[in-house]
């Protein structure tokens, strides 16, 4: 099925398509895609596809395969890509719970409170993401991670394959992305805000 000039994939496609060595791009807010994406999916918020020098190597030579809010957003993205000699096989529809009824691993990251987070067992090593010069709340359990400072996931997390991260907004939501694309299996967060407005971190 087809709608404009991008493919519909079924979730059987879907699986095939990664199996082949496809790379999922989500486009879609980053919100969205940290409130539910699929299990190893790119975050690729608002079409970022222009970030040639971290995308350009994992699609060379591989399918992509596009998630985003609705066929005319992804039609535009799509076509860019193919320009840049990409090979698009096609856009997944649905929502993550859609997605889950269909079969497909889906993430999400969880808002945790303090007591929240220490009824875990195990728990998770805490991510303080704030800056050596930014206040610092009731977190002494946490390993010093300044978003700024980081080369890939840290150690403590890549361990442990979960994490508990803590901070301001936007930078917790990109970490926890960075967290989820580098293979965590939980991701935890609390931020200073409870609300999270998507536009302060693209």
């Amino acid at each position: 099925m087809f709608i404009g000039a991008v493919r519909i994939v079924t979730a059987e496609d879907y699986r095939r398509l990664v199996a082949d060595g496809g790379v999922v791009m989500d486009l879609r807010w980053p919100i969205d895609y940290l409130d539910g994406h699929l299990d190893g999916a790119l975050s690729c918020p608002g079409g970022r596809y222009l970030w040639r020098p971290r995308l350009a190597p994992l699609l060379q030579g591989r399918p992509a395969v596009l998630i985003g809010r609705g066929p005319v957003d992804v039609g535009d993205i799509a076509d860019e890509l193919e320009k840049q000699g990409m090979d698009v096989s096609g856009m997944l529809t649905g929502t993550p719970a859609a997605w889950k009824a269909r079969g497909l691993p889906v993430r999400s990251w969880r808002r945790l409170l303090r007591t929240d987070w220490e009824l875990l067992n195990p728990r998770p090593p805490v991510l303080d993401v704030r800056e050596p010069w930014e206040a610092h709340g009731d977190w002494p359990e946490g390993l010093a991670a300044p978003l700024s400072a980081w080369a890939g996931v840290p150690e403590a997390a890549r361990l442990a394959q979960q994490a508990m991260v803590v901070g301001p907004r936007p930078r917790v939501a990109w970490a926890a992305t960075r967290l989820f694309e580098g293979g965590l299996t939980k991701v935890f967060c609390e931020t200073d805000a409870t609300e999270i407005d998507p536009r302060e971190f693209l």
